[in-house]
């Protein structure tokens, strides 16, 4: 393993081709820490980042309110892309504002001594930009404009910077005729996509091994970072550490797996019914044993702070029993609490290591639960990072889609339940869209998920599956009686191929998939190298960005 500070970029360049990694300019973009925030000043209207000799020019275009009319978001990369200029298009929702200001941001990077001709170039893109689209735009000035140029600029520079991207930081989409998500094609050859309001409404894709559910969510997920949203992936099986890296992200948990202090991350202000919840659904708890756990919490958070699990096994072998039938229940429930206090679960379980929520979700971020062998060791800590994304969803309030939580084996996590009552899970699934949070749930067996998962997520993706119940499943909450059609379809589906049910679609359509780069698979060696290159900032330390 490499040692000592970071090289300088010149040396990067030596070592990152040894990984066999794709777009090696971009990667040493992340790796290399920020620069100190530009000078900014305005020239004409544009406002001009002066930077290490070298000047970014920019103009930010107001969208102004308007009934009818559209953007057309595609042309404008192209015709920015095409003189290798930067767009990006901003929409944000003022405190306290039912609506939202919308921006279109055009930069361009030179040498500082070109600001002039470089301005002469934006002023022209404005323009274009304002004949190809019916809605009315107006130039912004002074401090407002700084603020969205800075913005759109350190996403693209710093997030995945040989993409443009409509960015939607804490936003709404421009309504229904706003931005889309492409997925693919339809047998007919044209082209299909999901408008990005229903991705709070979540998303559900099922199907077997090979059938092509990666690939789908590898899709949405680059859909929604080009809007700017990004998404973190819980990985039970190591498939997307390359492909985030590729897009500007960062990977988590690689080689062996991330920790947490499970029972403290489920306790939210100290009440102990969201952990006991939780608990009793992992671990299937009596009500004699829930009712243990229960008094042992109470006691336990009067005298720790931020508890173990550990600390709570020790306290439920001191719990006095009453009855004979009380210490069946204590017994048992120390032989359910004990896997998760040894071996992979004392690595994984009893100790705080995930970075704050917040920078989970400021660009896209893969948490590899790959190095962890035990399945409910996974589920575990899988249920904690769900937890605190909840508590920091409804502590920031109500608002539209502002990033995406992609979970493998869903089924392990939001299990069918024999009660008609809702989980825990289910609960934080039913509230999350209402602030923001979009589920990308994936599973092998919806049959074996929650009905009430299955019947009020907005969107299904339907890769093939092997055993017909679990396409009746998936197919129940908007086609009750679907029929042998629609069953032999699924069956007929190929690697790649998948029926798309969602809201506004009258009956399902067969898509095939948009393939996306999947990045290199770095393995344990390249994740060593890169964090020894940049041990507080790449893999596991907080990410600033400033411009």
């Amino acid at each position: 393993m490499v040692s000592g500070p970071p090289p300088a970029p010149d040396v990067l360049l030596l070592i990152l081709p040894m990984l066999a990694l794709p777009a090696v300019p971009p990667l040493l973009r992340i790796l290399r820490r920020a620069p100190p925030s530009p000078a900014a000043r305005e020239v004409d209207g544009a406002i001009v980042l002066d930077a290490d000799g070298k000047a970014v020019v920019a103009k930010a275009l107001e969208i102004l309110p308007s009934g009818e009319g559209r953007i057309d978001l595609s042309e404008l990369k192209d015709i920015s892309s095409s003189v290798g200029a930067g767009f990006s298009l901003i929409s944000v929702s003022p405190p306290g504002s039912d609506g939202s200001r919308s921006v279109v941001v055009f930069w361009l990077e030179r040498p500082a001594g070109e600001v002039d001709s470089t301005l002469d170039l934006v002023n022209a893109l404005c323009r274009i930009a304002a004949k190809t689209s019916s809605v009315p735009m107006s130039e912004l000035e002074g401090a407002p404009a700084e603020d969205f140029v800075r913005s759109a600029v350190r996403v693209a520079r710093f997030g995945a910077p040989w993409n443009p991207r409509l960015t939607l930081s804490g936003a709404s989409p421009l309504g229904p005729t706003g931005p889309r998500l492409r997925l693919g094609r339809t047998r007919g050859g044209k082209t299909f996509s999901l408008p990005v309001e229903v991705m709070t409404k979540h998303v559900v894709i099922v199907g077997r091994t090979g059938s092509g559910k990666t690939t789908t969510a590898m899709r949405l997920i680059k859909e929604l970072w080009d809007l700017g949203v990004p998404s973190l992936v819980l990985d039970y099986h190591g498939e997307y550490s390359g492909f985030i890296v590729r897009l500007g992200g960062r990977a988590l948990g690689l080689p062996r797996g991330v920790s947490v202090n499970f029972l403290a991350s489920l306790l939210n202000g100290g009440s102990p019914s969201g952990a006991i919840d939780v608990l009793q659904q992992m671990l299937s708890l009596s009500p004699s044993q829930t009712y243990i756990v229960d008094r042992c919490l109470a006691s336990l958070l009067r005298e720790v702070p931020d508890p173990t699990l550990l600390d709570l096994l020790e306290q439920v072998d001191e719990y006095r029993e009453r009855t004979a039938p009380e210490m069946e229940s204590k017994l048992a429930l120390l032989r359910k609490l004990e896997p998760l206090c040894k071996g992979e679960g004392a690595a994984h379980l009893l100790r705080e290591e995930l970075p704050p929520v917040e920078e989970l979700l400021e660009a896209p971020t893969s948490v590899s639960l790959w190095g962890i062998d035990a399945t409910f060791v996974k589920d575990a800590v899988v249920y904690s990072i769900l937890a605190r994304i909840y508590r920091h969803a409804k502590e920031s309030g109500r608002s539209p889609l502002r990033f995406a939580v992609v979970v493998e084996e869903s089924d392990h996590v939001l299990p069918r339940s024999p009660s008609p009552s809702l989980s825990v899970a289910d609960r934080m699934f039913s509230e999350l869209r209402k602030f923001g949070v979009s589920l990308i749930l994936i599973s092998q067996a919806p049959s074996s998920m929650s009905r009430y998962v299955l019947r009020n997520s907005a969107t299904r993706v339907i890769h093939a599956l092997s055993v017909r119940e679990d396409v009746r499943e998936v197919l129940f909450a908007q086609i009750q009686g679907a029929g042998a059609r629609i069953e032999a379809e699924v069956d007929s589906l190929r690697p790649g191929e998948a029926l798309i049910l969602s809201e506004g679609i009258p009956r399902p359509e067969r898509v095939l998939i948009d393939p996306v780069d999947p990045g290199v698979e770095l393995g344990e060696e390249g994740h060593a190298i890169l964090s020894s290159l940049a041990p507080h900032f790449y893999l596991n330390g907080p990410r600033r960005y400033e411009i």
